[in-house]
């Protein structure tokens, strides 16, 4: 089969093209390259600007009050970003209250490094509830919605699970602390002061 000189032309650009895009690849240094992890960056940022809004309206509003939409507005991303990041409003609050969580007990345990002698119980309990009323301090809105999720009842299965685990983890992390701070003591009494029920 003969070529025509059309069809000449048409492989002859076609390659051409293939041979130009080559060269501008092999010039692009790693710095003028696309960055591959751009997109996962910027999905990070959008999923963390969603939580801080969410954090914001749920602390102010409560977790009724703390629309999609309000979620929204506060973020300055569409309803459909809080959708393709978590999938409901629950999700977003189970995220919210699991972040919120991740953060006040890694920034208490960070504070309080139970080491050393404890030479009077009295003064170290007072240093160790000073260190938690930091900590709560810097987590309020964490703690407002937390409050309020537990005291209105049922929600989605996430939710209740971080609720649920998020108190566990404050009530084991204060029967640490007295019996920490009531080792002097003895263990039999350390261990005593600290199975008081909270």
């Amino acid at each position: 089969m003969k070529i025509t000189g059309c069809t000449k032309c048409c492989q002859r650009q076609v390659k051409h093209r293939k041979v130009r895009r080559l060269a501008i690849l092999e010039t692009m240094t790693p710095a003028s390259s696309p960055r591959p992890n751009l997109r996962r960056e910027l999905g990070a940022k959008s999923r963390d600007e969603i939580l801080n809004a969410a954090l914001r309206m749920m602390s102010q509003y409560g977790y009724e009050g703390a629309s999609v939409s309000k979620i929204a507005s506060e973020s300055g991303l569409p309803a459909s970003s809080i959708y393709w990041h978590f999938g409901s409003k629950a999700g977003v609050l189970a995220a919210v209250m699991e972040r919120g969580a991740q953060a006040f007990f890694s920034d208490y345990e960070s504070d309080l490094a139970l080491s050393g002698e404890v030479i009077d119980p009295l003064s170290t309990l007072r240093q160790v509830l000073a260190r938690a009323q930091k900590a709560a301090e810097e987590h309020p809105e964490f703690l407002r919605v937390l409050f309020l999720l537990s005291l209105s009842g049922e929600h989605d299965e996430r939710v209740m699970k971080v609720i649920e685990e998020a108190t566990a983890e404050g009530r084991a992390q204060l029967h640490a602390l007295l019996r920490y701070a009531f080792s002097g003591a003895g263990d039999q009494m350390a261990l005593r002061l600290s199975l008081i029920h909270i």
